[in-house]
């Protein structure tokens, strides 16, 4: 695999400019492909994998051009070890309700939005 260097110029390589009127710049699968390339190598590069081959850190990548925000927020393992290796609890109880509940909201507005969207089509 290139160098990290190689992946970012490669990247930056073709500048993107805003549409007329202020819209987005144009965004290519390619340049999403390099962008996902470069931040795997920077994983790679910070952090070991595990005994299955895991890497400590997920991530998406949105097009917003194409797709709407990511609309949920990242829910905490309630326990977890710490150094010596001993069960905490990392997150209490109900900031998970909380936060799966918000989830939950965020989800349900966003599909009774595009229900009402294709009624009023119809």
């Amino acid at each position: 695999m290139p160098s990290l260097d190689a992946l970012i110029e490669q990247f930056l390589v073709n500048h993107r400019e805003c549409s007329a009127g202020g819209g987005w710049a144009q965004i290519t699968d390619a340049d999403l492909d390099q962008l996902h390339k470069i931040i795997w190598k920077l994983i790679e590069l910070k952090c070991d994998r595990d005994a299955d081959g895991d890497l400590p850190i997920q991530f998406k990548i949105v097009n917003r051009r194409t797709h709407e925000n990511l609309a949920y927020s990242a829910v905490p393992h309630r326990e977890g070890r710490d150094e010596n290796g001993n069960e905490i609890e990392l997150v209490p109880f109900t900031e998970i309700l909380r936060i799966l509940s918000l989830n939950l909201h965020i989800a349900s507005e966003r599909l009774d939005t595009e229900i009402r969207c294709e009624q009023l089509r119809n």
